[in-house]
């Protein structure tokens, strides 16, 4: 629907595809940033078609509308961006038309400028704190909704996406096969060999190669995120990991993955382990086991199963961590 006029400066050299690394060799050739939208209607035409009513939340680079449509007389949700942030607008625009066709993605409505500022247009859904729903769900809506989640990744992953801030408040729950994953603000195609910034995302929910600092990373960040949130669930602890310094969450990470594990995956990529004093103090295995033994939530569901499926999902090494289409082909699901 939404087209783009490209910059060529900012075009990359792509690897041969036999080089390609867990990337739909049919978006090889995505475009990662674009100079400015081509039809001038489509982006101006509606901006006054809304009344904004309150602000209903804050993001770090956005402001997020309760605002109604005065021709559909309906609610909408209406993200508002900086000038600054011109060419991250478009690359939302983009990856959202994108995901257009795909199921459990929010849609995108309409966008326009006004005022130099930038206006991504949503439709309203009502629905209740994700947390909250995860906890009042049964083990086997639980394993629903989860399913739901990695079919939603696999979808987004095959098409050469990263979301970058895989968490609980970035997707709406309805149901367990009805949810919704929003806030592409920070999502970005993924290239082999790019190199993104460790920062972004939500400190929590950020993969061990973000907080250690590897050079480049992929699909996997989703992957362990979500892992986060699986755990939340199954545990009912919420934060599974707190918010807090990297020197802190790395070492809650180490505790999760164990002893043995860990020091792999310093020497693997090439980290310092002096760096971390608390290597000695850790157990040789993650503490996985000894919650799906001793948590009474996770007693609740298939405790062989839940394990496999923690342990692929908050695997260390991202070469060996499960993609989303591994994990919807283990039993649990099946």
């Amino acid at each position: 629907m939404f087209q783009f006029e490209i910059e060529d400066k900012n075009l990359y050299i792509l690897p041969k595809n036999n080089n390609l690394k867990f990337i739909n060799s049919k978006r090889s050739k995505t475009i990662l940033y674009h100079k400015k939208i081509v039809s001038k209607d489509l982006y101006d035409k509606n901006r006054f078609r809304y009344i904004f009513k309150e602000n209903i939340n804050r993001g770090g680079s956005s402001i997020i509308y309760l605002a109604e449509d005065t021709i559909t007389k309906e609610n909408v949700v209406i993200k508002e961006l900086q000038s600054e942030n011109k060419i991250k607008f478009h690359r939302e625009i983009n990856i959202l038309d994108i995901c257009r066709t795909m199921p459990n993605i929010i849609k995108i409505l309409d966008f326009f400028e006004k005022c130099d500022k930038f206006y991504i247009v949503f439709p309203y859904i009502e629905c209740l704190s994700t947390r909250n729903i995860l906890y009042s769900y049964d083990s086997d809506k639980i394993i629903s909704f989860m399913k739901t989640c990695l079919l939603t990744l696999n979808n987004i992953h095959s098409n050469g996406i990263i979301h970058r801030d895989i968490k609980p408040s970035n997707i709406l729950v309805k149901s367990p096969s009805e949810i919704y994953f929003i806030d592409f603000g920070i999502s970005d195609f993924y290239l082999p060999f790019r190199k993104f910034s460790n920062k972004i995302g939500t400190k929590n929910f950020r993969s061990p190669e973000q907080i250690v600092k590897l050079k480049g990373f992929d699909y996997k960040i989703d992957i362990w995120a979500f892992g986060i949130i699986f755990a939340e669930a199954i545990f009912q602890k919420y934060p599974f990991i707190k918010p807090d310094e990297d020197s802190v969450i790395i070492e809650k990470i180490a505790k999760i993955t164990g002893k043995t594990k860990f020091i792999q995956f310093l020497d693997k990529y090439n980290i310092d382990r002096n760096k971390y004093e608390f290597i000695n103090d850790l157990n040789e295995t993650g503490i996985i086991q000894e919650l799906c033994r001793t948590n009474s939530y996770a007693k609740r569901f298939d405790l062989e199963k839940i394990e496999e499926l923690l342990n692929g999902l908050l695997e260390i090494d991202p070469d060996k961590r499960l993609t989303a289409d591994n994990a919807l082909e283990l039993d649990i699901f099946n």
